[in-house]
């Protein structure tokens, strides 16, 4: 199932940017906690937030995002914002660092916050499309295996992302190395997605990715 065409692919974009999510999201709360001195109340704000934001935009706003743009769109549009929030949180940390702002009586909190939340929404908007592709390319009688795959390939990524953030973190230039590492691989991917559209397109015409029957004698 995973070595199919019109798979591994997909597989591979979901895994490589499970990584880059999860090595952000172990390093994010260190340097907060360690660099900008959050404690654990402020620490939990930013957490449940983004929480709280994704739940509302996965009840409210996921459908007509993918009715709009189309759950490749989607994906695309969810790898390359998450790019730019992890610059863009980079920058307020090492910002607020060198500033030595008091972050409980400035705006830094509230940028991190807000920050935080576009970061996940774009997050949980890739996943949450990519998901619909692969289960979309297979028929009914094997989305549950895809399902149970995709999750234990992300198993797998919770193993060493975390290791490899923390690593990056203390020993490979701080946290401007992984937001830099994480959009580079955003950037990357959505390049690999588009690619990928246009191979399937050019072998199976405009349902490529989708599961037809001319998919399943092809493979």
């Amino acid at each position: 199932l995973a070595t199919r065409s019109h798979i591994w692919p997909l597989l591979a974009v979901k895994v490589v940017g499970g990584v880059a999510r999860s090595m952000h999201s172990t390093a994010l709360p260190l340097v907060l906690k360690e660099g900008l001195d959050f404690d654990p109340a402020q620490l939990g704000v930013v957490m449940s937030s983004a929480s709280l934001a994704v739940a509302v935009f996965g009840a409210l706003a996921l459908k007509p995002f993918t009715n709009t743009l189309g759950s490749e769109g989607l994906a695309r549009l969810g790898l390359s914002f998450r790019g730019v929030m992890a610059i863009s949180i980079a920058y307020i940390v090492s910002s607020s660092s060198l500033s030595g702002s008091l972050l409980s009586t400035s705006p830094v909190f509230i940028q991190i916050c807000t920050a935080s939340i576009a970061h996940a929404l774009a997050s949980h908007a890739l996943a949450t499309s990519l998901t619909t592709m692969t289960t979309g390319a297979v028929p009914p009688s094997e989305r549950g295996a895809i399902l149970g795959l995709e999750h234990g390939l992300f198993s797998f990524v919770g193993v060493f992302a975390p290791t490899a953030g923390t690593f990056l973190l203390a020993k490979g230039g701080g946290f401007w190395t992984v937001a830099l590492i994480n959009a580079a691989i955003d950037v990357a991917l959505v390049g690999a997605l588009y690619t990928w559209t246009q191979m399937r397109t050019k072998r199976f015409g405009s349902a490529g990715g989708v599961y037809t029957d001319k998919d399943e004698h092809s493979d």
